[in-house]
């Protein structure tokens, strides 16, 4: 997976191109907890994220959480349908506020 920075801080929005998954995981997580300064907004572009698992939904809470700490959700844009499924089903489309 990639992570491409669209926008810096603090107005961050990133690409997350190909599989979020416990390879990949770690690399979103780190970025996330790195993010310098506050942040005003955290979207996250998956325009081009093909599969999502567990440990990719935990790197989003993680990512979430860090957003929250400066006040604002994380945003999930442009998702597929085959990740808005797994969204649905573990409830995390309540969580984050997403965005088709």
């Amino acid at each position: 997976m990639d992570i491409v920075i669209q926008r810096e801080a603090p107005e961050v929005c990133i690409a997350l191109v190909g599989r979020l998954d416990v390879a990949s995981a770690s690399r979103l997580q780190d970025f996330a907890t790195a993010l310098p300064g506050v942040i005003e907004s955290l979207a996250v572009d998956c325009a081009q994220l093909e599969y999502v698992s567990s440990a990719g939904l935990r790197a989003l809470l993680i990512a979430h959480k860090r957003a929250m700490r400066d006040g604002s959700p994380l945003v999930l844009e442009n998702v597929a349908s085959t990740v808005r499924e797994v969204l649905d089903m573990t409830g995390f489309s309540k969580v984050f506020d997403v965005r088709s």
